[in-house]
C-alpha cells in the first residue's frame, strides 16, 4: 500500500509541475499547493518509515513571509508563503520513496517523453503544449518541451545530463545519453546552459583524471567512435540552424537582444536603493515602466525584485543546503559542481524560482543514485 501511495504521490508531483497542468482551470502557481498536499499527507502518514522532520527553517522562513508578504506588504494572498513552505517536503519526499521499477520507470518514462518532444517539435517546428507567441526569442524555432520555456527545460536537461556523467550506468549507455543531452540541449538554443554544461562536464573529468585515462586504454575503439560522433555533431551544429546562438556570428559573442537585456537589467538591480533591494516590488509593471527589458531571466534577481532580499537569500541559501545534503551519494567536489550550474544556469533564466526545476533535478538524482544508496546502506 505504501509504494502504492507513493507512486500516487510522484505521479501527481510531476504532473503537476510540467506544463500539461497549464490546460487545467487552475491558475499555474496553484502546482505548488496541490502537488504538496498528498506529498505531504504520505510523509505523515507514514513519518516513522519515511523519517519524516519538520524542517525548522522552512517553517521560520515560511512563516516569516506570510507576516511580510500577506498581512504587512499585501503583495500576495500566501502563494509566496506556500512556495517556501512546498520546499520542506520535496527533498524528504524523494527520499523516502522506496525505489521499486514503478516508481523508476514513472520517471524514466517522463524524460522519455521529453527528449522525444522536444525532438518532434523542432523537427516540424511545432510547439505541442506552449504556443510559440509566448517566447520571447524568435530568432529561430526553440522546443517548449513539458516545461513551458526553453531554458526551464534546458536547466533540467543539464543537471540531469551532469548526473549522468557522475553515474556509474555502463559506459556505451553513458555516452549514448550524453550525444542525445546534446542534440535536446541544442533545440532550446540556451547559451548558457550549453556553455555551463560543458564547463562542469570538463571540471567532472579533471576531478578524476587517472579513471578518465583508464578508461581511454580499457575501451579505446569505443572513446574513438564517440570522438569521431562529437566531431561530426560539431560540423552538424555549426552548419545547420540547431547550432543557434553558440554558432551564430552575431550571438555567440553575446550582441544580441537577449543578452543586452539582461545586462540591462542587471546595472538597474545594481542601482536600486537599498529598500527596493530588501522589499522588493509589488508589481513588476513597475519596473518595466522604467526599463527598455520587458522580461526578468535571472533566477537570483527574480527572487529578490517578487520578494526582498530578506526573504530571497535565505531562500536560495536553504535550497543548496538541502541539496548538498540529500545528493549523500556524491563526493563533495560533485555536488559543489552541480550547484555550479545550477547557478550559472539561473543567471539566465528565472527556472529555479519554482517548483519544477528542483522536482525533476531531485528526480533525476533519485533514478540514477537512489538504488546505490540503498544498497550502501543497507
Amino acid at each position: 500500500m505504501r509504494n502504492f501511495l507513493a507512486l500516487v504521490c510522484l505521479f501527481i508531483i510531476l504532473y503537476c509541475n510540467c506544463c500539461l497542468f497549464q490546460e487545467a482551470p487552475f491558475p499555474f502557481y496553484y502546482n505548488s499547493f496541490i502537488s504538496v498536499i498528498p506529498v505531504a499527507l504520505y510523509l505523515v502518514l507514514y513519518r516513522t518509515k519515511t523519517n519524516f522532520k519538520v524542517d525548522t527553517k522552512w517553517v521560520a522562513l515560511s512563516f516569516i513571509s506570510f507576516i511580510l508578504m500577506t498581512l504587512i506588504w499585501g503583495r500576495n494572498n500566501g502563494s509566496t508563503t506556500l512556495l517556501l513552505f512546498s520546499f520542506m517536503f520535496i527533498p524528504q519526499f524523494f527520499k523516502s520513496i522506496q525505489m521499486n521499477k514503478n516508481v523508476k520507470y514513472l520517471i524514466i518514462f517522463l524524460f522519455a517523453c521529453e527528449v522525444g518532444l522536444c525532438i518532434y517539435e523542432y523537427v516540424t517546428e511545432n510547439n505541442i503544449f506552449m504556443p510559440i507567441t509566448a517566447i520571447t526569442d524568435r530568432t529561430r524555432f526553440r522546443s517548449t518541451g513539458l516545461w513551458a520555456h526553453p531554458l526551464h527545460n534546458a536547466a533540467i536537461v543539464s543537471v540531469t545530463m551532469l548526473l549522468v556523467i557522475m553515474s556509474d550506468i555502463k559506459l556505451l549507455k553513458k555516452i549514448a545519453l550524453m550525444i542525445i543531452g546534446i542534440i535536446v540541449l541544442f533545440t532550446f538554443n540556451g547559451r548558457a546552459s550549453i556553455i555551463s554544461t560543458s564547463i562542469c562536464a570538463l571540471l567532472i573529468a579533471l576531478q578524476n583524471p587517472k579513471q578518465l585515462f583508464g578508461i581511454m586504454r580499457k575501451h579505446p575503439i569505443l572513446v574513438g567512435v564517440a570522438i569521431i560522433m562529437s566531431i561530426v555533431l560539431f560540423g552538424y551544429l555549426s552548419s545547420t540552424d540547431l547550432g543557434g546562438k553558440m554558432f551564430n556570428a552575431e550571438t555567440r559573442n553575446m550582441d544580441d537582444r537577449s543578452a543586452s537585456a539582461r545586462f540591462e537589467l542587471y546595472a538597474y538591480v545594481l542601482n536600486m536603493n537599498i529598500e527596493d533591494w530588501l522589499l522588493g516590488f509589488k508589481n513588476f509593471d513597475v519596473i518595466f515602466s522604467r526599463n527598455d527589458f520587458d522580461y526578468i531571466e535571472c533566477t537570483p534577481i527574480s527572487l529578490i525584485l517578487s520578494m526582498g532580499a530578506l526573504i530571497a537569500i535565505p531562500f536560495m541559501i536553504f535550497q543548496f543546503m538541502d541539496l548538498y545534503h540529500y545528493f549523500d551519494h556524491l563526493c563533495p567536489q560533485y555536488r559543489l559542481i552541480i550547484i555550479f550550474d545550477i547557478v550559472v544556469v539561473g543567471f539566465s533564466s528565472e527556472s529555479f524560482t519554482g517548483l519544477a526545476s528542483w522536482v525533476m533535478v531531485y528526480a533525476a538524482y533519485t533514478v540514477l543514485f537512489r538504488r546505490n544508496y540503498i544498497k550502501k546502506t543497507i
